[in-house]
């Protein structure tokens, strides 16, 4: 895709009422929408593109009787220009692509992460042949130009997903002292998005 200029990674969902969980509605530390999906999208961030030059954070509590976020948005700023913005909210009813990459040569899409969740709780096996397989049309989308200005776009399906390769790690660390892949300062990095300050909307 060439140099790339723009990255947009959300998690939404529709879920108007307030959850069941009423922990997950107390408005405590560590509440809210930004730190129960915020670790997951900033993770993916850190991991592809490392810690970000700067950033600013946007907040919104915006379902009847809520008292936490349900609506965040961090835009992440790296060298080169890149900028990376990680968004989720509660209250979308028709979600749009899950990642989307711009670059000087092309551009890439795609709707959600690998169907690992899904198959789980329809009760596959980790085990079975199928799991962490994407099914057809689940596949990203990559456009790329050519030099005579051409735009062609094709699928681009995904490696198979395994949940399982993290729960190895963790017991290769435990039991062999082996380096763990995700690295202490990335987490002290993901602490510094989550914390840092936050301009707030209703």
């Amino acid at each position: 895709m060439g140099q790339l200029i723009e990255a947009h990674f959300r998690f939404d969902r529709y879920k108007p009422q307030l959850n069941s969980k009423k922990f997950k509605e107390e408005s405590l530390p560590g509440s809210g929408l930004l730190y129960d999906l915020g670790p997951h999208l900033i993770d993916q961030a850190i991991n592809l593109f490392g810690q970000p030059l700067g950033f600013h954070k946007t907040l919104g509590q915006y379902r009847p009787g809520s008292q936490v976020n349900d609506f965040f948005s961090l835009h992440l700023r790296y060298p080169q220009g890149l900028n990376v913005w990680l968004t989720s909210s509660l209250l979308v009813a028709a979600p749009g692509p899950a990642f989307i990459l711009h670059g000087t040569h092309g551009s890439y899409q795609k709707g959600r992460t690998d169907p690992q969740e899904a198959q789980l709780l329809q009760g596959m096996s980790p085990l079975a042949p199928e799991y962490g397989r994407e099914q057809p049309g689940q596949e990203g989308r990559l456009t790329l130009a050519g030099l005579d200005g051409t735009i062609a776009t094709r699928p681009d399906p995904a490696e198979p997903g395994d949940y399982m390769n993290l729960f190895e790690a963790v017991f290769q660390t435990i039991r062999h002292g082996a380096p763990y892949p995700i690295r202490e300062e990335q987490l002290l990095w993901q602490n510094e998005l989550l914390e840092g300050p936050t301009e707030s909307g209703r």
